[in-house]
């Protein structure tokens, strides 16, 4: 089974992080045309950057899972990684990871949490963005994800 990233899935996320980005640069024009007038409104400034910064992050997230074909067996737990230009790794969840940590975003928005997974194979280093996580039928392979001990991490700026 491939895990991919289908279209109307990413219209749906393109579209819930745009609305996070217009609300940023509608509080920013705001906080220009009232902090003339009261200094307090620059508190707001960083909230606004922070909301216009999720269209960056979503940008690196999409080349990120374009990137590369994920294939799942979900028999033998076993997933094959193909990424353009380099060679394929193969591994099986159980028994050939090293590591794997999750990293996500501090917190939602627009009810979509960003963020990714790192595996480490050997000398291999896979990145497999949440984004692939929202299509319904990729939901078995994170499913299995979940079940495995992982670090988590927190940042503010998910970047992979």
């Amino acid at each position: 089974m491939e895990l991919r990233l289908d279209n109307a899935t990413l219209k749906r996320i393109v579209k819930q992080v745009l609305l996070s980005v217009g609300i940023g640069f509608i509080i920013f024009i705001l906080i220009l045309l009232v902090a003339s007038k009261f200094r307090i409104a620059l508190i707001l400034l960083p909230i606004s950057f922070y909301l216009i910064g999720q269209y960056f992050i979503l940008i690196n997230h999409i080349k990120a899972s374009r990137k590369h074909k994920l294939f799942f067996h979900k028999d033998l737990n076993e997933v094959k990684v193909h990424t353009k230009g380099k060679e394929d790794v193969h591994f099986q969840l159980d028994k050939d990871m090293v590591q794997l940590s999750e990293v996500q975003a501090v917190q939602k928005n627009s009810g979509l949490l960003l963020g990714y997974y790192e595996i480490r194979v050997g000398r291999a280093k896979v990145y497999i963005s949440y984004l692939q996580k929202e299509n319904r039928q990729n939901r078995l392979f994170f499913d299995r994800l979940q079940q495995l001990p992982r670090e988590i991490e927190t940042k503010l700026f998910p970047v992979i």
